[in-house]
This record gives structure tokens, sequence and C-alpha cells, in this order.
């Protein structure tokens, strides 16, 4: 497959053994055309699931979340301050996103839509395109202010995320005091 900028593609092919793969570039790219190698691990399905989600090490990490585009995309969604809209509890002014890739979601106005990679990053791109049923559009475009690999990461993020898994929003937390211990100061004040 080609890679060109501003554009999303996908590939997939059905692997048939288990192991660990050298890749190569097959098209004369550039310059530094022979210096295009990766490798390639297949895994088996629930593998997968457990690194997709944050859940499996990768080799010589002692964090389950080291490296995995979920937990990258999670910092962003922190970062960008998402949840502040997006509310687990479903009284936020935006949509849950808890367990819903792969479903079908009703459009504003009529149509439906699977919410999937390419919506998703259509949503976080140009959110007034495709409102979902029930909402006011009034999510910012973040256009221009995050990368496509950052997009990758949000997407791997929101694929992931189970009951429970939205951050809560920052203004939910006690306003740390300073002391180590989280007592009252002296005096009781």
């Amino acid at each position: 497959m080609d890679v060109l900028p501003g554009r999303y593609t996908s590939m997939w092919f059905q692997a048939t053994k288990l192991g660990e793969y050298h890749i190569f570039c097959d098209q004369f790219c550039g310059t530094w055309h022979s210096l295009m190698v990766g490798k390639v691990a297949v895994v088996s399905q629930s593998d997968y699931e457990d690194w997709l989600s944050g859940h499996k090490p990768l080799q010589g990490s002692g964090n389950p979340a080291d490296g995995t585009l979920a937990m990258e995309g999670r910092q962003l969604f922190l970062k960008l301050q998402c949840s502040n809209c997006h509310e687990a509890s479903g009284n936020g002014r935006a949509p849950v996103l808890e367990e819903l890739y792969g479903k079908e979601v009703t459009l504003r106005g009529g149509g439906k839509e699977i919410r999937d990679a390419a919506y998703i990053m259509e949503s976080i791109l140009r959110p007034k395109l495709k409102v979902r049923e029930g909402w006011e559009p009034i999510m910012p475009s973040y256009e221009g202010q995050v990368s496509a690999e950052d997009l990758t990461k949000l997407v791997a993020y929101i694929r992931s995320m189970k009951t429970g898994d939205t951050p809560k929003r920052t203004e939910h937390f006690p306003i740390p005091d300073g002391r180590a211990d989280g007592g009252q100061p002296e005096g009781g004040q």
C-alpha cells in the first residue's frame, strides 16, 4: 500500500503462522529505501486484544501499558481534556465513548453510521458533519491541531475503552494541599 499524506488507507492479510517476522519495503520510494525495514508480530487474537487495550506488556517492559497506542491515546485524551465533555456518567455535554467502537449510531437529521476508525477520526477533525442524534454540535474541530499519528493513538484508546475506563474530570479530584499526609494544616483550618 502507498502511504499518502492526508489519506488514510488500510491493508489486511490473513496470517497463518504465529511468530515474529522481518518486513521490508517492496517499492523504490526514495534514497533511503534500503533502510525501510521493520518487524511484525503475529499473535493470537486474545493476545492482540490484551496488547491493544494496554493489559499485556511489550517485550522488555515491566509496565503492561508502556508503548501501547491505547496508552498514548489516553494521554492525549487527558491532554486535550476530552473527558470534560465525554463523561462516563452520561451527564456530560457529549456521548459516552466507552464500548462504542464498531457499534451503529443514529445521526441528527437521519442516517446511521458505524463507529469505526474513519468515523472517529472524522468526528475529531470535523465534528459537525455527523452529529449523533440527541446531542448538540458543540465539539470544536481539532483539524490542524492533532497529527495523523495522534489521531491513530486516540482511535486506539477509544477502541480499547471498556465500562469504567473514562478518566474522571479534573474538577472532581480534591485540591492538593501540598502536605504528604493529606491532613489538615496546623490549627485544624
